[in-house]
């Protein structure tokens, strides 16, 4: 068994079984990587606030078949606690637009700078700017398909499945 401390970026944590957790990340040495932490849901959890969405963590990562997080610090750079970001929608975008193990480190450096500017995100991420309009019909673009990869705006958004759209 490999073990591996990084530093990440949580993007979101969701249940598994009555106590477990699979807690998405995005870090410094992998990319984006999603892992199971275990007993995150209990009480007496000491892993649970330090891997909440937005936190800036040290991670220790075991390597199994499926990642595991088997320790998390949120002592980082000498500060106690470190939230780089409470919008929850730019955290969504990062995770469902990112490619699982596929490190990008001018992405990670985005993400370290704090800021939430969604039009700069997919501007970095290769796909342009969303101020270039729908591509439809050319207005005001206010989401984005994650399949089709293209801009769309609200009235051009109801043509196409609503579960792979992003609100930006």
């Amino acid at each position: 068994m490999l073990e591996y401390v990084t530093r990440a970026v949580v993007l979101e944590k969701s249940p598994a079984g009555d106590f477990d957790g699979i807690v998405s990340l995005y870090t410094e040495d992998f990319g984006r990587v999603s892992a199971k932490a275990t007993s995150i849901r209990k009480i007496t959890s000491k892993l649970s606030a330090h891997l909440e969405p937005g936190n800036l963590a040290t991670v220790r990562l075991v390597a199994r078949r499926s990642p595991l997080i088997s320790g998390g610090l949120r002592l980082v750079d000498g500060l106690s606690e470190r939230k780089l970001f409470s919008d929850y929608l730019f955290l969504d975008i990062v995770s469902r637009v990112t490619v699982e193990l596929h490190k990008d480190e001018g992405l990670w450096r985005f993400l370290l700078s704090g800021a939430a500017d969604r039009p700069a995100l997919f501007s970095h991420l290769g796909f342009g700017t969303p101020d270039r309009g729908c591509t439809h019909c050319g207005s005001e673009s206010a989401f984005f398909h994650e399949t089709d990869q293209i801009f769309l705006c609200a009235l051009c958004s109801f043509s196409v499945p609503q579960n792979f759209l992003l609100h930006i």
